[in-house]
Parts: C-alpha cells; structure tokens; sequence
C-alpha cells in the first residue's frame, strides 16, 4: 500500500514538474543573449564508414572552467557569428525569430539545432532566452 501512495506522489511531482517547465515551445519575440566569452575555434574531420566530412570544435574559457562544442563546420562558422551577434555587448539583440530565419537561411529545422546537445551546452553557461 506504500508503495502505490509512493508512486503516485512520484507521479504527482513528475506531473507538475513537467507542467511548470515547458521548454519546448518559443516565443519568436523572446530576445537572445550570449554572456559567455568568445570561444577558440578549431576544425578536424570526423570520419564514419569511409565518409568524412568537416567539423568545427569550439572551446570556451569561463571563469571556473573550460568546455567544447563540436557541431559540423558550416553551422559552428554561423554560430561563431551569431554568438558576436546576440553577445551581452550588443546594444540590439536579436529575438529567437530572427535567428531562426538566419539559420533556415543556410540550414534546415531550427528546432532540431535550438534543442540539440551542443545548444544545450551553451544554455548552461550563459545563452539566455529572456
């Protein structure tokens, strides 16, 4: 019997959890800020089943730590970019429309690169959507 209460006090928590916190949707008028540095960028070639292809590795120095980000070269050269674009510095920001509209310029399914691990990365240190 403890165990069912249990349960549905998980259940309960991971209900409201989800219902509080929908990342998943954006406002295209929500403006988009860098307050991270300016990263290094390198570029290798990954290879897979005899097909190789250009990827680009971004290195960022925080005050506490330091991270990467590998992304195919093209979309890091648009982030590198769009990074100097969105920065703090900047006295216009760019809103999540318009860099969906930059992306979808070069590139396909701005949601699919917005919620990959790389962009995730960036979130926890320092891109902001206000």
């Amino acid at each position: 019997m403890n165990g069912s209460i249990l349960k549905f006090r998980e259940l309960q928590y991971l209900e409201d959890c989800l219902g509080h916190h929908n990342d998943f949707t954006l406002k295209p008028t929500a403006k988009v800020v860098w307050i991270g540095g300016t990263p290094i960028a390198s570029t290798f070639t990954k290879s897979k089943k005899g097909t190789s292809w250009e990827m680009m590795q971004l290195t960022f120095h925080e005050k506490t730590q330091t991270f990467d980000i590998s992304l195919e070269k093209e979309v890091g050269e648009w982030l590198l970019k769009t990074l100097n674009l969105i920065a703090v510095s900047n006295d216009k920001l760019l809103t999540i429309a318009q860099l969906k509209e930059s992306f979808e310029v070069e590139f396909d399914d701005f949601e699919l690169f917005w919620f990959s691990k790389p962009v995730d990365k960036l979130k926890q240190f320092g891109l902001l959507v206000l």
